[in-house]
C-alpha cells in the first residue's frame, strides 16, 4: 500500500503509511514530518483521550466508558487534516494514543 500526504490547513506536517483500506476507510499509522509542531497539541489531545479511555475501561472492563475527550480531539482534528491524494473529504481522523490511525472519507458525489 502507498503512503498517504497529512496535511494541516493546507500545510504538510507527515504521512500516513496505509495498512489497509476498506471502502472509505483507511488504516494505518501516522508518521509526524517536519512542519509537525503546528499541530502537535493537537495530536497530543487525542492520544490523552484515548490514554484515558484505555485507563478506564482496564479499571472498570466498561468499554462504553466515556470518551467525550478523545471525540472532542477526534473533531478538532478532522476540521483541519486533509489527504490531499485522496481527492476525498476527511469525515473523521481518529489517531490513537500509539499513533495508529482509522480514518473515515466522505463518500465520493455519485
Amino acid at each position: 500500500m502507498t503512503d498517504l500526504a497529512v496535511h494541516w490547513d493546507g500545510q504538510r506536517v507527515g504521512r500516513i503509511v496505509v495498512s489497509q483500506r476498506d471502502g472509505n476507510c483507511v488504516f494505518g499509522r501516522f508518521v509526524p514530518e517536519a512542519g509537525f509542531e503546528v499541530c502537535r497539541g493537537a495530536f497530543e489531545e487525542a492520544h490523552q483521550g484515548d490514554e484515558e479511555y484505555q485507563r478506564e475501561v482496564a479499571r472498570t472492563g466498561d468499554v462504553f466508558a466515556d470518551r467525550e475527550r478523545f471525540y472532542a480531539a477526534v473533531a478538532a482534528l478532522t476540521a483541519r487534516i486533509s489527504l490531499p491524494e485522496t481527492g476525498r473529504e476527511v469525515e473523521e481522523f481518529h489517531v490513537f494514543a500509539d499513533d495508529t490511525v482509522e480514518i473515515y472519507l466522505y463518500a465520493p458525489d455519485n
